[in-house]
């Protein structure tokens, strides 16, 4: 090779010249074709991929959605408005831990003057509570209009989810029936907290607490637990029905709210309506709790028999 004025020229014969030629030729196309190959694959590849965090957060958006959906689902489930009765003051109230849960209460009238209410609370937290949940509300309102006997309902109930839901799940239920005629209240409760009772002039609080276990917990064993109750209430009685979300919410401090203070809440304020007593207690648990995180739903209603000389 030799250096000319205008560049690099090649000497010597024309064979070998011929040679050197082509072999600069071959080389350049096969680095060019090389080079398209890997851009074209580059391309290809770049245009397919998608960063992992980004499927993560599609992902996340889309369990939220469903999880939206779950909630909005559930929460048509509960009663729209609270039923107003003449001789009744009824208030209720539930706010979720999650999304959804495994809350719920129900109030259905079953003619012009019985009315059944009922709450409850299944074990665990999440879509698979809130199934369950959703299971037990059909099956009792496909029921209560057919079996008077709060316990008789309990034991079909408990018979149909056992044999439909998996082991370790249970529910805690009060299911009971409003006589404004008669002006009683019978009940049966399936391992649930007590019912509350107000009754006596000074405001003492009474905690019901007839037998009965969880549903779901024993076929066998569940009947001979149970019992039925059948309460007086008689003018300005008052009647709260609540899940555990209440009594074992945490304080910032890690202190349970208890029983003490919920009963002592109902003494101070039983002679308000319904609807104030609620909202002082929900306003009361709000306070306690702070900005702790709520670990539990908190489901509370309150029933108060008006005095019937008053109408």
């Amino acid at each position: 090779l030799l250096e000319s004025s205008s560049g690099w020229i090649i000497s010597g014969s024309p064979d070998l010249s011929a040679f050197i030629l082509l072999l600069v030729f071959l080389f350049g196309n096969v680095v060019a074709a090389v080079l398209f190959i890997v851009k074209g694959e580059k391309e290809q590849s770049l245009s397919g991929y998608v960063p992992d965090y980004v499927e993560e957060l599609a992902q996340e958006q889309r369990i939220k959605q469903e999880l939206r959906i779950a909630r909005d689902v559930q929460q048509s489930f509960l009663p729209v408005e609270t039923p107003q009765f003449r001789d009744l003051d009824l208030a209720a109230i539930c706010k979720p831990a999650y999304e959804t849960g495994g809350y719920y209460y129900d109030v259905v009238q079953l003619d012009e003057h019985r009315i059944a209410v009922t709450i409850g609370d299944v074990s665990g937290k999440g879509i698979q509570a809130a199934f369950y949940m959703t299971f037990i509300k059909g099956i009792l309102h496909s029921l209560c209009h057919e079996i008077d006997s709060p316990a008789e309902i309990l034991k079909k109930v408990n018979r149909l989810f056992y044999d439909n839901a998996g082991r370790g799940t249970f529910i805690s239920l009060v299911y009971g029936i409003i006589d404004l005629e008669k002006r009683t209240f019978r009940f049966a409760r399936a391992g649930h907290n007590p019912v509350l009772r107000v009754a006596s002039e000074k405001g003492d609080v009474e905690e019901l607490k007839p037998k009965g276990i969880g549903i779901g917990l024993s076929k066998d064993r569940f009947d001979e637990h149970l019992e039925e109750v059948e309460l007086a209430v008689e003018g300005n009685c008052v009647l709260v029905l609540y899940t555990d979300g209440i009594v074992e919410a945490l304080s910032e401090s890690e202190n349970f709210y208890g029983t003490k203070r919920l009963n002592m809440m109902i003494k101070r304020n039983a002679r308000k309506s319904a609807k104030e007593m609620l909202d002082l207690l929900a306003q009361d648990v709000r306070s306690f709790i702070g900005k702790a995180k709520q670990h539990d739903d908190m489901t509370i209603m309150v029933m108060k028999f008006n005095d019937q000389k008053q109408n």
